[in-house]
């Protein structure tokens, strides 16, 4: 569960950091 945490963790950021420059544009 530890390790799946940790793969997604990235994905999870890139996916929110794209929101927020989608919602600032």
């Amino acid at each position: 569960q530890l390790d799946q945490s940790l793969r997604w963790n990235p994905l999870r950021r890139q996916y929110l950091l794209l929101l927020l420059v989608l919602w600032i544009q």
